[in-house]
């Protein structure tokens, strides 16, 4: 029954034409600061962190999106922890962040879904030396005992938390993301002396994760080479990488590593994610020969003494201990951090995870209208906007965000006189919009500029009333795709 584009791309102009008998619903989700690459999800692939809108259309539909810089609305919520005898909570935006007072106990997310709330455990594993031509690798450091300090008002930090560096672990929380970064803040040691080619070696930061929900993966390729060439270094010419969709929590496929104090010079890290032996994790690598020099600025580090055997990186984490959560309580408790500023230098290792509100758009509308989930969506009070059958252009300025609160984003339907229903349960998905003869329009506009999925809903009860979709940016398709075929792009 459900139909869908899922197009993640900075748009300049999107539409989307559908060219079939029936049409339900569109949902778009946007995702911000990430790179500027078109990629898009299967149908059953509808799973987005960020944004989204949907829209209900019939017969042959373009949606046009033109992008402005939103109009600011009511204040955001606060975004701060809370401290508790088992760590620290923040649940002001649509996830909820528990992070444990030791470090060793490993992170938990929750964000709500269609069928109850996702959860997302895990917990740092090392930082490794890997070499992606040959499958070698060597731990250099691991996690280890640290109790977290907290820096008001969206920030825990885990001073000395990884045997064999002077490395902490960072955790950010705010109303739209979650990020985790490892500082380094010594030398680590020569990768040639180590036996890797420091040409192609990568520096990566390992986490298990414990009984992941159900992962979508939509692969990437970062180009190196204007880098390498910038730097005059040599070195790989791509990094794969993949973003990871977790219901609406989105790992991002390209992170960033750079200096402190240094954020407009950074170099790009690729995630990964990997199932060995029933145990997963994610890999965020970053080329050591774009960051070499930062990490050669830094103080001088350990003799590293506790440099693990070098080894195929598969086979050192199957046998990698297993992650178990322990929840403890006692003495310890999460502490003021003694002062908000460190001063020292470092380089930042990270990587993020996304989720935001939702725009939805019921065409064809219910009374009363939906609320909740649909593909996608935040809460189980998650708001739609009614757009209802006209025999001229309807007008919706200051689209409401799922919720409740406003945004700048308008919808323009034009050619859709007709509105019927296909006995569907569901409110949203029972009606749908159709045009006589022609093109049913949805134009777009002060979309703010980001990186969209687009979810269509497209299929009414009969076995034949499939549709198709065409998504078209500045007059140009760059997929199509229906409820009956996988389609280009």
């Amino acid at each position: 029954m459900l139909s869908g584009a899922a197009v993640s791309a900075p748009l300049a102009t999107n539409s989307v034409a559908q060219d079939s008998t029936f049409t339900n619903a569109l949902e778009a989700a946007a995702r911000p600061d990430v790179a500027s690459q078109a990629l898009l999800a299967t149908p059953a692939a509808l799973a987005a962190a960020a944004q989204a809108l949907h829209a209900l259309t019939n017969n042959n539909a373009t949606i046009t999106a033109q992008l402005a810089v939103p109009v600011p609305s009511a204040p955001p919520q606060p975004e701060e922890f809370q401290i508790t005898a088992t760590g620290a909570t923040a649940q002001f935006g649509p996830h909820v962040a528990n992070l444990p007072v030791n470090v060793t106990d490993g992170i938990q997310l929750l964000v709500p879904s269609r069928t109850g709330l996702l959860e997302l455990r895990s917990r740092v594993a090392g930082l490794f030396y890997y070499s992606p031509r040959t499958g070698d690798s060597i731990a250099l450091a691991t996690l280890q005992d640290s109790v977290g300090e907290y820096s008001p008002p969206n920030r825990i930090i885990y001073t000395n938390a990884m045997a064999g560096s002077d490395i902490e672990i960072t955790y950010t929380y705010t109303r739209n993301s979650f990020e985790q970064d490892l500082v380094l803040r010594r030398q680590l040691p020569d990768p040639e002396a180590l036996g890797f080619d420091s040409s192609s070696v990568m520096l990566a930061v390992i986490s298990e994760l414990l009984e992941p929900p159900p992962v979508i993966r939509v692969p990437e390729v970062i180009d190196l080479r204007p880098m390498n060439q910038a730097l005059g270094v040599e070195g790989l010419d791509a990094l794969p990488c993949e973003s990871l969709f977790f219901g609406s929590m989105r790992i991002l496929g390209v992170g960033q590593a750079f200096l402190l104090g240094d954020t407009g010079t950074t170099v790009p890290t690729g995630t990964s994610f990997e199932q060995i032996n029933g145990k997963f994790y994610l890999i965020e690598s970053t080329p050591y020969s774009l960051i070499r020099a930062q990490i050669n600025s830094l103080p001088a580090g350990t003799l590293h003494a506790s440099l693990g055997q070098k080894g195929n990186l598969r086979t050192l984490l199957a046998q990698w201990p297993t992650f178990k959560t322990q929840n403890r309580r006692g003495s310890d408790r999460i502490l003021l951090a003694k002062s908000d500023t460190d001063t020292r230098p470092g380089v930042v290792l990270d990587y993020q995870i996304v989720t935001s509100h939702l725009l939805n758009i019921d065409c064809g509308g219910a009374n009363p209208e939906k609320t909740g989930f649909a593909a996608v969506g935040q809460s189980t009070n998650d708001f739609w906007t009614t757009c209802s059958a006209s025999s001229t252009p309807v007008s919706l300025p200051n689209l409401k965000w799922s919720d409740s609160t406003n945004s700048a984003v308008g919808l323009v339907v034009s050619n859709a006189p007709g509105g019927w229903g296909s006995g569907s349960t569901d409110r949203m998905y029972n009606s749908y919009l159709y045009a006589y003869t022609g093109n049913l329009t949805l134009t777009i506009t002060n979309l703010p500029t980001n990186v969209y999925s687009f979810y269509i809903y497209g299929h009414a009860g009969a076995e034949a009333a499939n549709s198709a979709f065409q998504l078209y940016r500045a007059g140009t398709q760059i997929a199509y795709k229906g409820t009956s075929l996988w389609g280009q792009g």
